[in-house]
């Protein structure tokens, strides 16, 4: 928070980890909380290639290609006791509309 209230740009990634199965999981909301707390808007990021060129079962990368697409920005919802969820929600639906690989149910 003292850095986004210094203008700084924080990055996150709100699914908390990374797998091998295509998919987005669920977002994690404290990103978003930060962001509307700030007054920061919110610039979603799709990133794809990642699986192939950091795979799980390995620390080692390997060669590849890596995209990373800007999507537009988004705003916090002020004024809303949901704000931070529905922010997290908006920018969910555009990675996912974005990215084309669907929902991704976590393993047990």
């Amino acid at each position: 928070m003292r850095s986004a209230a210094r203008g700084r740009s924080l990055a996150f990634f709100p699914e908390g980890t990374f797998g091998p199965d295509p998919g987005l999981l669920r977002f994690h909301t404290g990103a978003f909380a930060a962001a509307e707390r700030a007054g920061m808007p919110v610039v979603p990021l799709v990133i794809r290639g990642t699986r192939h060129c950091l795979p799980p079962e390995t620390f080692l990368a390997r060669p590849g290609r890596i995209e990373v697409q800007m999507l537009e920005p988004m705003q916090p919802h002020w004024g809303r006791t949901d704000g931070a969820a529905a922010l997290r929600d908006a920018a969910r639906a555009a990675i996912l509309a974005a990215l084309g690989e669907g929902t991704r149910v976590p393993r047990s």
